[in-house]
């Protein structure tokens, strides 16, 4: 059997080897902890710079999409403005190029779908029969 003193020095060195195998003491823990935590909140901060940033980015952004689109419109004024669409850059340019194959399209559709146009004939004019009041009164005024 073990005697009392043996199992005391047992347990010194088992003791003894968890505190080799501990990191540092309580002092140096907390001031790692301490210092750990001053890491996490300088991260965050500069997290909340940076979304701050992106939100001011955005806004200058979607500002200058904007101006570029009113200025787009601007630029081709047989364009109805409803059609120049977009948040970006490149889908206002989309836009604008599907609106000027619209316009042309309709414009190209409606051109088809004109009647021709037949003169009047003068003997109708000669009479005065056909001729609004107002040219009634110029006419004899003229004469």
């Amino acid at each position: 059997m073990e005697t009392e003193l043996e199992t005391t020095i047992k347990e010194e060195a088992e003791l003894s080897e968890t505190e080799a195998a501990a990191p540092g003491s309580a002092a140096e823990l907390t001031a790692r902890l301490i210092s750990r935590e001053a890491e996490v909140a300088r991260l965050n901060r500069e997290l909340a710079d940076k979304d701050d940033l992106i939100v001011r980015l955005n806004k200058s952004l979607n500002a200058a999409v904007g101006a570029y689109r009113g200025s787009t419109a601007a630029l081709h004024p047989g364009l109805p403005e409803e059609l120049i669409e977009g948040d970006s850059v490149s889908a206002v340019d989309e836009s604008l190029r599907k609106a000027m194959d619209l316009v042309a399209r309709v414009k190209s559709a409606l051109a088809r779908a004109a009647p021709p146009l037949v003169a009047a004939s003068r003997s109708r004019l000669a009479d005065g029969v056909s001729l609004s009041p107002e040219d009634k009164i110029r006419r004899g005024l003229a004469l």
